[in-house]
């Protein structure tokens, strides 16, 4: 539930009030209106009053009918109105995202107090009267008696005088204390206040305690215990500065706001301007740590988009250059989107890490298996450096040179798993749509050229593309690989815009096309598939496009389909971890395992997937763990539904992926050499 005041003592007396009935409820917060005004900002999304103090409430929903009609009344009683369930209910779905505005900063000068109840008014008045909105306070009810309030202030590290607003964080603390609060937490630098924080005689039963398991003070050193107790403590320094800001915090916070704010924000940055403000805006909460493919392989700090972050920071600052140990640190990553999803601040931070590769090819790195790539690329046309007419021997049915559809097969759904390409054209075919393909003409997306950082030759090969389709007519391009799908849609986009030329086609992958027949009517089965299934939602059509429905709506069109749900589907659903081969076989292998293990746990007999990518890593890992979930194409179930002729990749697929594996197996990121001939 959420209700709104038009006043901080209102709301003290609805908490007093709402505590003595001693009702069931889980949860209380407060956020002031400057709060909810500064996270709506951020998000973009404007749907609660930002002239209203609101107090959200949760509690089980078996509770409601015992709880709803009492906060309602005491509600009414002190002024407040209640507001919809749906506003409460996004509300609370963004609880732990408290930063969300740090974006706006990026920086935040941040304080947290605890206050009786009975004092809160008086606080966020007196805050409110001397920063005028400048810091956004949101709290939290610990226990029936008290209240926690996280207070953050925008700033921006990178002026002058964003050290001396710090300073505000200590006024804020001050105010509290007058009365009646004291700090959130000891730590390192608040060891001046412990005394009053635990008390003399608690206080000196930790420190007893630290000595008698501690005896040379390795561990923590310098936290909690104040200096007049322990006279080895190496932040002795810093309590004394500390002490020292406390008794000029007003002022000196005051002179870092002015300073801030008349300094100018243009800086320097060997970066994007994007990118830069996303590293200083990290709240580096970790929430991306712990469902990051990479570092669930490998747990190394710079795996992690926050340590990536962290290594920018320090890069943009000057403090470290951008080396080949840098360039391995943050090369790592599937763009499986993953982080997105949950990051506090909702940086890009996949689309970051692609930007990333160009920054290391201007820094004269680059990665040597996707250099090898690049040769396949720019001299067969394709991924693997198969001759174009080999590569199509799959393509059995009749096309188009002029048309308003194209079929792209891609070089991996031709190649590698041409059985999806196949499966694809001969579907279109028995439906009687006519289509484009451009053959030996077909040249790769692009996407290793864009992850190799090889600009101007992803630039040329765009223009090409672009020409080719505008000759032929078409309007609308289908895919069966997500990955030429997700370069097109936006790689493409992007580049025509940067070059100055058109690119006003329709890209659509086959999956989604086929859920739009089967709504239209113009696609339906009559011999049914009695077999059970799981769906892997590829992160390309998935997280990316958020295409989660359409792949569905074609399996349960499909009579006789059972399909058993693995536990992480959807915008949860697992990386294949396929594109870490560039840097990581053995992450590969952990994200391959993994994922058919959550296969097998459903004891479904197929494991549907829609991508080249993702279907070869898992028909390749079924294979090896000789496994009893076994890898089929959402398209090869549509063409048996239809009684349309398939065939097995799997054979293929096994040649194919040692390939790879021995291509990849001595990949890394490594400075370009340039023989002596070319210097001259």
């Amino acid at each position: 539930m959420l209700a709104a005041f038009t006043n901080m003592t209102d709301i003290t007396n609805f908490l007093t009030s709402l505590t003595k009935e001693k009702l069931p409820i889980w949860n209380i917060s407060l956020a002031t209106p400057s709060y909810t005004a500064l996270k709506q900002k951020a998000s973009q999304h404007y749907a609660l009053p930002e002239d209203e103090y609101l107090v959200t409430m949760v509690f089980p929903r078996p509770r409601r009918t015992m709880i709803e009609n009492k906060i309602k009344s005491i509600t009414t009683k002190h002024n407040g109105k209640i507001m919809r369930e749906k506003l409460a209910i996004e509300e609370w779905d963004e609880k732990f995202y408290p930063m969300r505005f740090k974006k706006l900063g990026p920086s935040l000068v941040a304080s947290e107090v605890i206050l009786p109840i009975d004092k809160v008014a008086a606080f966020v008045n007196e805050v409110e009267r001397k920063y005028k909105g400048d810091f956004a306070i949101e709290g939290t009810m610990v226990g029936t008696d008290k209240i926690s309030l996280l207070g953050f202030m925008l700033s921006d590290e990178r002026k002058l005088g964003f050290p001396l607003a710090y300073a505000c964080s200590l006024d804020v603390i001050e105010i509290a204390e007058k009365q009646g609060g004291q700090v959130f937490t000891v730590g390192m630098y608040f060891t001046d206040r412990a005394k009053n924080f635990y008390g003399s005689d608690k206080l000196q039963e930790i420190w007893k305690y630290k000595k008698s398991i501690d005896p040379t003070g390795f561990m923590n050193p310098g936290k909690i215990i104040p200096s007049s107790l322990d006279k080895q403590s190496p932040t002795k320094m810093l309590t004394s500065a500390m002490k020292l800001a406390n008794t000029g915090s007003s002022l000196i916070g005051l002179a870092g706001r002015l300073m801030t704010k008349w300094q100018k924000g243009e800086f320097d940055s060997p970066l994007g301007e994007e990118l830069t403000d996303d590293t200083f805006a990290c709240a580096m909460c970790g929430y991306c740590r712990s469902i990051c493919t990479v570092f669930d392989a490998v747990p190394w700090e710079s795996n992690s988009p926050r340590g990536k972050y962290f290594i920018l920071n320090q890069y943009i600052k000057g403090k470290i250059p951008m080396n080949d140990e840098v360039g391995r640190a943050l090369y790592p990553c599937t763009t499986c989107k993953k982080c997105d999803t949950v990051c506090q601040v909702r940086s890009h931070n996949a689309h970051h890490w692609m930007d990333l590769r160009f920054e290391f090819s201007k820094n004269k790195l680059h990665n040597t298996g996707l250099e090898i790539i690049r040769d396949n690329v720019l001299n067969t046309g394709n991924f693997w450096g198969v001759p174009a007419k080999k590569r199509l021997k799959w393509l059995d049915v009749p096309t188009q040179t002029h048309g308003k559809i194209a079929y792209w097969s891609g070089c991996w759904a031709s190649t590698i798993m041409d059985n999806m390409a196949q499966n694809a054209t001969r579907i279109l075919n028995h439906l009687d749509i006519p289509f484009v393909h451009y053959r030996e003409k077909e040249q790769c997306c692009g996407l290793y050229l864009a992850l190799g950082g090889y600009k101007k030759d992803f630039q040329n090969l765009v223009r090409q593309n672009l020409e080719m389709f505008k000759e032929s007519g078409v309007e609308t391009i289908l895919f069966s690989c997500p990955g030429c799908y997700a370069t097109f849609n936006e790689n493409y986009q992007q580049m025509a815009l940067e070059m100055g030329i058109e690119c006003d086609i329709r890209f659509k992958h086959i999956v989604v096309y086929l859920s739009e027949l089967i709504a239209d009517g113009k696609l339906q089965f009559t011999k049914p598939l009695n077999t059970t299934i799981t769906y892997h939602d590829s992160c390309h059509i998935g997280r990316w496009f958020g295409h989660f429905d359409e792949p569905r709506n074609v399996i349960r069109a499909i009579p006789g389909l059972e399909l058993r749900e693995m536990e992480h589907i959807k915008e949860e659903g697992l990386c294949c971890g396929l594109v870490s081969a560039f840097d990581s076989l053995s992450s590969v292998a952990h994200s391959g395992v993994k994922r058919i293990e959550e296969a097998e746990y459903t004891g479904a007999e197929y494991l549907v997937t829609n991508c080249a990518g993702c279907g070869s890593q898992f028909n390749s890992t079924c294979q090896t763990l000789g496994s009893k979930v076994q890898q089929i194409d959402l398209t090869e179930l549509v063409a048996k539904a239809l009684q349309i002729p398939t065939m097995d990749p799997s054979e293929q697929v096994v040649v194919f992926m040692n390939q790879c594996i021995e291509l990849m197996k001595d990949s890394v990121l490594a400075p370009i050499i340039v023989p002596a001939e070319a210097k001259k």
